[in-house]
């Protein structure tokens, strides 16, 4: 009974260093995927506060104006107009929030895949690098 060849022997490392490597590329991929993940989410907070500082000035800058033409800031259509920034500018900070929330929720499917990749990767490499240790060694 004969053991692997030198070339059995080679062919198997080479597998394992194979599935080695697609694990550690899964750990890459799955790390890069969550920081990514990350920035999206912070994106989405500096976008919703952009939003609210947009519409806080262009709600000043109409009082402003109509405040200058006489009219009064307390009641009727100043008040009507406040509100209505108040609630356009809230409907856009909700989308922006789950445009965000929902793609940085993709790009966390997408770091599980590919740790889960990785690991299976590892694996197949694993079992490659025996069967060619076992195709030599029975005889």
């Amino acid at each position: 009974m004969s053991g692997p060849s030198a070339g059995q022997i080679a062919s198997g490392a080479g597998k394992l260093l194979q599935g080695a490597a697609g694990f550690q590329a899964g750990k890459t991929n799955a790390n890069l995927a969550r920081r990514e993940a990350q920035g999206t989410l912070s994106a989405g907070v500096a976008q919703e506060a952009d939003i609210r500082l947009q519409a806080r000035r262009a709600a000043g800058e109409a009082i402003t104006m109509m405040a200058a033409n006489g009219g009064g800031l307390g009641e009727g259509s100043a008040l009507t107009m406040l509100r209505e920034v108040e609630l356009e500018s809230g409907l856009d900070r909700l989308r922006v929030r789950t445009a965000a929330q929902n793609r940085a929720a993709g790009l966390e499917v997408e770091a599980q895949l590919a740790k889960k990749r990785g690991i299976f990767d590892l694996a197949t490499g694993v079992f490659d690098a025996a069967a060619s240790a076992f195709a030599g060694g029975g005889g």
